[in-house]
């Protein structure tokens, strides 16, 4: 991924976080533990990415208080293949709710919101799972761990 293009994605990042507006509480989002274990592949790819765990920072901050996800992988392979996906724990309230959330596409990780055959109905489904079957830590540098 060029320079440009990670750069463009934090920007859009940090963008989304303000003129959507986060929730403003300071507590942190409730879980529960379950699910498969997270994809190792999922967690070292999302890891290593500056683009992910800057999204990951965002959804630890006090302004969300997300301290786990659901990371999982599904088979596309009209999209490339299989797809990491990394929904972290969230609650209804949020404004951001239904988009805390991003998929690798290629060597790079997209919100996800862009990924186009999600309906908002199916990203709402989808952000529920982070905190009903939460299998990843989400640690304050926003990367990810297995629990």
């Amino acid at each position: 991924m060029s320079l440009f293009a990670k750069l463009s994605t934090i920007l859009l990042v940090f963008v989304i976080a303000l003129s959507a507006g986060c929730s403003g509480e300071a507590a942190t989002v409730p879980f529960k533990k379950g699910g498969p274990p997270p994809p190792a592949g999922c967690l070292e790819r999302y890891n290593k990415d500056e683009t992910a765990t800057t999204l990951g920072k965002h959804a630890y901050s006090l302004r969300h208080g997300s301290r786990a996800a659901r990371v999982f992988s599904v088979y596309r392979p009209a999209h490339g293949g299989h797809l990491c996906f990394v929904v972290y724990a969230d609650v209804e309230s949020d404004r951001e709710y239904g988009t805390l959330g991003q998929f690798s596409f290629g060597s790079q990780w997209l919100l996800m919101t862009e990924y186009a055959v999600q309906s908002e109905k199916e990203r709402l489904a989808i952000q529920r799972t982070g905190a009903e079957r939460a299998n990843a830590k989400l640690n304050s540098d926003g990367t990810l761990s297995a629990f």
